[in-house]
């Protein structure tokens, strides 16, 4: 638990403009990588299961283990996906 408090500092001064574009950028990646199979209702169905608060760790785990293409890419995925379907 400690190790994802201390990411989540880690993370607060990015500013919202780069998170921004991350997003932007990891809608091209999504579509290209992720929606060919997943379909995007049910991959925003997925990361919807993942409570809002660590969405973005875990989804980031995951990724790592299921599709891999490289930590900015990785970035930008997890990006999208928590702006897709921030409640």
């Amino acid at each position: 638990m400690w190790k994802v408090v201390i990411l989540m500092a880690a993370l607060m001064p990015v500013s919202a403009d780069v998170l921004a574009d991350d997003a932007s950028q990891g809608d091209v990646l999504v579509k290209a990588k992720c929606i060919s199979c997943h379909g995007q209702e049910r991959l925003l169905q997925l990361t919807r299961r993942s409570p809002e608060a660590d969405r973005a760790v875990r989804l980031d785990r995951h990724l790592k283990g299921h599709f891999a293409p490289g930590a900015e890419d990785r970035t930008r995925i997890v990006a999208w996906l928590v702006k897709a379907t921030t409640d």
